[in-house]
């Protein structure tokens, strides 16, 4: 179980990640508007290691964060564990009851928040969102 702060490196390489990774494909037509996005936005997921709603979901972001512009889009990673805390408190900075949850941030502030699973997909979810 990983807790903590988390890079996308360190995630795929657990099995189950890589697994998810590789078997999602990105929906063009969904990423072109996130692509015109040129305020920094950052993407910070709340997650555990060892639930199987992250296992699919944080993986299918990676995928979709590596089409999208890196210097506009950030992906950041909380691992928590089974009490959804971490060593250093930095999960307990945020309100939130499941997980992933993954909050979408401009300058500190939450635009808007995708909880265990999107409504649509990923890339809508966020394309909703950011009102594009």
């Amino acid at each position: 179980m990983l807790t903590g702060q988390l890079d996308s490196a360190t995630l795929l390489a657990q099995e189950d990640y890589q697994a998810s990774y590789q078997d999602y494909e990105p929906d063009a037509a969904g990423l072109a508007p996130l692509q015109q996005v040129t305020e920094p936005t950052e993407l910070l997921v709340i997650q555990g290691t060892w639930c199987p709603d992250c296992v699919r979901e944080v993986p299918r972001l990676i995928r979709i964060a590596e089409q999208l512009n890196g210097t506009v889009f950030k992906l950041s990673h909380i691992g928590v564990d089974r009490d959804k805390t971490d060593p250093a408190g930095l999960a307990g900075r945020y309100d939130f009851n499941r997980i992933p949850t993954i909050l979408v941030l401009r300058q500190g502030v939450e635009l808007g928040r995708i909880v265990e699973r999107p409504q649509t997909s990923l890339e809508q979810d966020l394309v909703d969102i950011l009102g594009l």
